[in-house]
């Protein structure tokens, strides 16, 4: 009897250890097949916009090499900068847009400023 108990024992575990095994590899399966739907982002992205903001003079001219090696792979580069790094971004060659951050005013109010609109204070308390 305890021969026939060792045999159960042995064939459980064996099935156990097939079908950890069997799970596994359609967990993989269904995971890869569900994340290769859900890309929302270009494989192989033609435009890249540049941060340069609370850099240095230093970091932007480094960067100047990179956005070089950028547009020889054939890439488009924008830049955004703070005021005092527009000299060295503003007539560059290689980039496309650039894009001046004014730290006095928010940030809605610059992207509406490059836009063209004039913005009119309000006044609120009188």
């Amino acid at each position: 009897m305890s021969s026939l108990v060792t045999k159960l024992k042995y064939l459980n575990r064996w099935r156990n250890i097939k079908t950890k095994l069997i799970k596994l590899k359609l967990q993989i399966i269904t995971s890869d097949a569900f994340l290769k739907r859900r890309t929302a982002l270009p494989r192989k992205p033609q435009q890249i916009l540049i941060l340069m903001i609370g850099k240095g003079i230093g970091d932007a001219i480094v960067m100047t090499g990179f956005i070089k090696a950028l547009t020889e792979m054939g890439k488009q580069v924008s830049v955004m900068t703070e005021t005092r790094l527009s000299a060295i971004f503003n007539n560059h060659p290689l980039v496309q847009n650039h894009f001046i951050l004014n730290r006095n005013d928010s940030d809605y109010q610059t992207l509406l400023r490059g836009q063209g609109i004039k913005i009119r204070p309000v006044n609120r308390f009188g």
